[in-house]
């Protein structure tokens, strides 16, 4: 008898596990609405069941915080229309492109449109050409757009995309994280080397690395990280207030 009870006993617990299973697979959630999905956010079908406990959630794991069950609603998880317009920063069809035009072989400005120049917008009978140039041109060219090329300082770039005077600038500007903080970076085309120049006959000709240098003079271009980052990493270095273009008489 005693066999019996504890049989009976298992089988019924056996049961009410089974009807409970096939219950939550079947039946709305108590607040009478679907459950919304777990994760990432992504929007899924409202009917796919959620994991059992003690399985692995694929849309976890992202670091994306999102509701629990009872306060994210479904709209939450709606996505945007595809077909919605996004604003590229072109809507006239020209794209505004800001460069120095005097940082060969990058940009330069010349007098004719020869080897594919483009006319200077603020400077008129110049024309820019150099790296920079060609790939404007591409961009350009790739998008429908027309090119515009504006002439400015150096120490404007950056201001002026930020003021929304230039669509974009395209200049040998380093990616740091201060500038990252003001504007936003597609990536370089091109990675340079930095190198220093000296005369001939300077006890610094035959140096080999930055403590080579130490206790000399040395320059580079103002509100570069050359000169900002670079030049002060030279021991004892002394810094005159000076062009780069007039460094090779220090």
């Amino acid at each position: 008898m005693r066999r019996m009870s504890w049989f009976a006993l298992i089988l019924a617990v056996v049961m009410m596990l089974t009807l409970v299973a096939c219950g939550s697979n079947q039946s709305p959630s108590t607040d009478g609405e679907e459950d919304p999905p777990e994760g990432n956010g992504v929007e899924t079908d409202a009917n796919q069941n959620e994991p059992a406990d003690g399985e692995d959630d694929s849309s976890e794991g992202d670091d994306v915080e999102t509701g629990s069950e009872e306060d994210t609603p479904e709209e939450d998880d709606a996505t945007e229309d595809p077909e919605q317009d996004v604003p590229t920063g072109v809507e006239d069809n020209t794209l505004t492109i800001a460069m120095e035009c005097a940082y060969a072989p990058y940009n330069w400005a010349q007098n004719d449109d020869s080897n594919g120049a483009v006319p200077i917008e603020n400077v008129p009978g110049s024309y820019a050409n150099g790296y920079d140039v060609m790939i404007a041109k591409r961009i350009c060219e790739a998008n429908d757009w027309e090119l515009e090329i504006v002439q400015t300082d150096w120490d404007s770039l950056v201001p002026g995309v930020m003021t929304g005077t230039y669509d974009a600038v395209i200049a040998g500007q380093s990616m740091t994280a201060d500038r990252s903080e003001q504007v936003d970076f597609a990536g370089p085309y091109y990675y340079a080397t930095m190198v220093c120049l000296t005369k001939k006959d300077s006890p610094f000709a035959s140096a080999e690395g930055i403590n080579d240098l130490a206790g000399g003079k040395a320059t580079a271009q103002d509100a570069t990280i050359w000169y900002s980052e670079c030049l002060p990493q030279i021991p004892d270095v002394e810094i005159p207030l000076k062009a780069a273009s007039s460094a090779i008489n220090i």
